[in-house]
């Protein structure tokens, strides 16, 4: 082979060589770095460890939870839709635990729907007639709240006159407190009654004696007002008085003996302990005239004809 094609074929490839290595430095960590971006961004972020980065509220909303086949949940979907779960809660929910356990539920709940989206449900008759119907009864509902009763305020005036006019409805009925000691036979009871007498201890001796739950914590019961025990026990406890004790009173439960140990009167209850109840009553009072104003004047400016009468 001629020197001079050799020295063009080497130069061909130094070139080539250039170009290759070139292509490498700019293509290829830009590519590492879009897969790494979109490996970030397909990754959920835990519940329980989230990194404490400094983002926008707009990113922070748009994080993904989960994602179910390709559909994403949101941490805006996530929490919107917790929150709504918590409100129907009872005090005292773990919420963590249920955050864990709720994000299970979403996963499960998306899987069945896209199966039923599969299965062709959405087309069926019946579910869209209740469709049509959940729509109609949710437009109701968020129009009547979002709308008509946006307005309605109840102010602290309002609550304070309405306390004042309406006092008593807020009274604490007088409570008492005592210990009993219950027997089935009368025996049992005057026996019970005169070791008392006699200075032994009362609680001791309803330990030993009582055949009522309340023997485990010497005859104690709780602070209770008129309509929580039978009239017999009630009429005899409520007349003693406090550090009093009683003759043998017999019920429909067998033969008692109580001891008054304290008593709280009547009396009204503060403000700030009735004010959210009264607050939540004059709100739905104005609902309630709101909502009849407004019929009035839609069904006076409506044409109705009512063909059927039940």
């Amino acid at each position: 082979m001629k020197w001079w094609m050799r020295i063009f074929r080497l130069g061909i490839g130094a070139i080539l060589f250039l170009v290759l290595n070139a292509c490498s430095l700019v293509i290829g960590p830009s590519q590492r770095h879009t897969e790494d971006e979109a490996n970030r961004e397909a990754q959920a972020p835990s519940l329980a460890s989230e990194r404490k980065e400094p983002r926008t509220e707009r990113v922070l909303a748009n994080t993904l939870v989960a994602e179910v086949n390709g559909e994403r949940i949101t941490r805006t979907d996530f929490e919107r839709a917790f929150q709504a779960f918590l409100n129907k809660q009872s005090s005292g929910t773990d919420e963590q635990l249920s955050q864990r356990a709720f994000l299970d539920q979403m996963i499960n709940d998306t899987l069945i729907l896209q199966y039923a989206r599969k299965q062709g449900v959405e087309r069926d008759p019946d579910y869209q007639k209740a469709l049509k119907e959940s729509q109609r009864t949710l437009l109701l509902a968020y129009f009547k709240q979002h709308r008509l009763f946006e307005s309605i305020q109840v102010s602290n005036a309002e609550i304070e006159h309405y306390y004042e006019t309406h006092a008593e409805g807020y009274f604490q009925p007088e409570k008492i407190q005592v210990r009993h000691i219950l027997t089935n036979t009368y025996e049992e009871a005057a026996a019970a009654l005169q070791r008392i007498k006699n200075s032994e201890d009362f609680r001791e001796v309803a330990r030993k004696i009582s055949i009522h739950a309340s023997r485990t914590q010497g005859g104690e019961l709780p602070p209770f007002s008129r309509g929580t025990y039978n009239k017999p026990f009630e009429d005899g406890a409520f007349a003693l008085h406090v550090g009093e004790l009683s003759g043998i009173i017999k019920t429909e439960l067998g033969y008692h003996i109580i001891e008054k140990t304290g008593e709280t009167p009547r009396q009204l209850r503060p403000l700030s302990e009735v004010q959210s109840q009264i607050s939540s009553h004059l709100f739905e009072q104005k609902k309630q005239q709101m909502l009849r104003e407004f019929l009035e004047t839609l069904r006076s400016q409506a044409r109705i004809r009512i063909m059927y009468t039940p």
